[in-house]
C-alpha cells in the first residue's frame, strides 16, 4: 500500500529529455499483448501463455488500484515527444514497512540495444529514492538473462544472493540472482556522477575495502568488480535443474514426531501466544509483529491462520508439546509461490521452550512434508543474519546459505540483513 503523500498512478511521469515513463492507457492494450507474446519477454517475465489484448486491458484498467492499494507500479517506456510504448519499467511490490521495492523491466525486440531499459530503470531508481524516500531497491533476474544483469550492474546494483532452482525456464529450472542498491550507495553513486559502480555496504565481501582486496588478489584494478567476486556462489550457478509438479492437498495435515505436534491454532493458545509474541527477542526478529502484541492481534492471527491455506497456501502451524499440548512456538510453510515449486519456512519459539531443539524439529517436519510429500523444488529460510539461533536451525538441517538480502527488514533504527538459505529436492539431507 502506498502512502497518502505518494503521487497517484495517473500522476507518475518521469523523463530525462530522451526517455519518458508514463502510465499505461487502455489504447495500449494491443501493443502490450503483442510485446508479451515475444519469446524472451514471455520467458524471463513468466508471462502466461496466450496473453491477449483483453488480458492487457484488464491489467491496465487495474493499474491505478494496484498502485494505490498494493504498491505495484507498472509504467510504459517511451521516447520523449513520442507516446508510443517501446517497453515497460515498474517498481514492483513497494513495501512501506521496510521502505523497499523490487524493479522489473522489458523492452520490445526491435528497440533493444539502445540503452532504453537502462535509462528507464535509472529514472525509476532516482524517483524511488528521491520521491518515495525508499531505503532499498532490488532487481531479481534469472542468471541466464545477461542483458538484465548488465543493466543492474551498470546502475550500481550489486549481486547479493543466488536463489537456486528458483524459476522454471522451458523444461528445466534455473537459478536466479538478486541485486540490490541501498539509499546511501545511491547517494555516493549520484555524487560521483554515476561513473563507477559503488561497492558500498558491509556485506560478505567486506564492503568497499573487501572489494578492493578481492580485485587486487585477482589481478584486477579499477572499474566494477565481477559478480563472482561479490557473490562467489555465482561461479557455480545452474540452469539445468529438473522440473517439478507440486501436489497441493485441500488442507495441510497435522505433523509430529512424538515429542512435538504441529497442529492448527486454537482458542486455548491465545494467552501463551500473546506472552510469546511480547517477548523482546521475538519482537526484535519478527518485525512484522505489532508492538505490543495484544489479545486482539492474536485473535486476528488465528483467523488468518485458519484460512491461510485456502487463500494463499500458507500452512501456519502451532508447535505444541506432544504430551501437554501447550504452545511452544509457531512454524509456517508459506506457499504463495508453490505453483512455481517454491515455498518459505518461518519459525519462532516461545521463551519457555528455547534451547530444546524445538525450531529444528518443527522445521525438519515441515521441510520433509514440503519436499517429499508436496513435491516442491525449493524451500527457503530467511533469517536475520544477526540471529545466530535462527541461522543455526537452517544450517543444522542442511540448508545452503546463498547470500544476503541487505537491509530488507527491521524496525526504525534497527534494520537488518536477511541471510538466505535453501534446501532443494536434490540436496543431501542430514535427517
Amino acid at each position: 500500500m502506498t502512502n497518502a503523500a505518494d503521487p497517484t498512478y495517473d500522476d507518475v511521469r518521469l523523463s530525462n529529455g530522451r526517455v519518458a515513463l508514463r502510465p499505461w492507457r487502455v489504447a495500449d492494450a494491443a501493443l502490450m499483448a503483442a510485446a508479451c507474446a515475444d519469446p524472451d519477454i514471455a520467458l524471463f517475465c513468466m508471462m502466461p501463455a496466450g496473453y491477449t489484448a483483453a488480458m492487457a486491458r484488464d491489467f491496465i484498467a487495474d493499474a491505478p488500484r494496484a498502485w494505490g492499494e498494493d504498491g505495484w507500479l507498472h509504467l510504459a517506456l517511451t521516447l520523449s515527444g513520442d507516446d508510443q510504448p517501446l517497453g515497460a519499467v515498474g517498481a514492483l511490490a513497494v513495501d512501506r514497512s521496510s521502505a523497499s521495492a523490487e524493479l522489473g523491466y522489458w523492452v520490445m525486440p526491435e528497440h533493444r540495444r539502445r540503452g532504453l531499459a537502462r535509462t528507464g530503470v535509472s529514472l525509476v531508481t532516482d524517483w524511488a529514492f528521491e520521491t518515495l524516500q525508499l531505503r532499498r531497491l532490488a532487481i531479481g533476474t534469472m542468471v541466464g538473462n545477461l542483458p538484465s544483469r548488465r543493466i543492474a550492474r551498470a546502475l550500481g546494483y550489486r549481486p547479493e544472493a543466488l536463489f537456486r532452482s528458483y524459476r522454471q525456464v522451458g523444461e528445466r529450472r534455473t537459478d536466479c540472482v538478486s541485486y540490490s542498491l541501498l539509499r546511501e550507495e545511491w547517494q555516493v553513486w549520484r555524487a560521483a556522477g554515476g561513473g563507477a559502480v559503488p561497492s558500498g555496504g558491509a556485506v560478505a565481501s567486506g564492503g568497499a575495502a573487501g572489494d578492493r582486496q578481492a580485485m587486487s588478489a585477482a589481478g584486477l584494478s579499477g572499474g566494477s568488480p565481477p559478480d563472482e567476486l561479490l557473490l562467489p556462489a555465482l561461479a557455480a550457478a545452474r540452469t539445468d535443474y529438473p522440473t517439478v509438479t507440486p501436489t497441493l492437498p485441500s488442507a495441510p495435515p497435522p505433523l509430529g514426531d512424538g515429542t512435538i505436534a504441529l497442529r492448527p491454532y486454537a482458542e486455548g493458545d491465545i494467552a501463551d501466544l500473546v506472552r510469546a509474541c511480547n517477548d523482546s527477542e521475538t519482537l526484535r526478529w519478527l518485525t512484522a509483529l505489532p508492538k505490543p502484541y495484544t489479545d486482539a492481534d492474536a485473535r486476528e492471527f488465528l483467523a488468518q491462520a485458519a484460512s491461510g491455506w485456502e487463500t494463499n497456501y500458507d500452512a501456519l502451524y502451532c508447535i505444541a508439546d506432544a504430551a501437554s499440548d501447550r504452545l511452544l512456538g509457531g512454524v509456517g510453510l508459506h506457499g504463495d509461490e508453490a505453483w512455481a515449486g517454491v515455498a518459505e519456512i518461518g519459525y519462532h519459539v516461545a521463551p519457555w521452550a528455547r534451547r530444546r531443539g524445538v525450531a529444528t524439529a518443527a522445521t525438519r517436519l515441515v521441510a520433509h512434508w514440503g519436499i517429499e510429500v508436496l513435491g516442491l523444488a525449493r524451500i527457503q529460510v530467511l533469517a536475520d543474519a544477526r540471529n545466530a539461533a535462527s541461522c543455526g536451525v537452517a544450517a543444522k538441517l542442511g540448508f545452503t546459505r546463498e547470500g544476503l538480502q541487505r537491509a530488507d527488514h527491521g524496525r526504525e533504527g534497527d534494520m537488518g540483513d536477511h541471510a538466505v538459505f535453501s534446501l532443494l529436492a536434490g540436496d543431501r539431507r542430514p535427517w
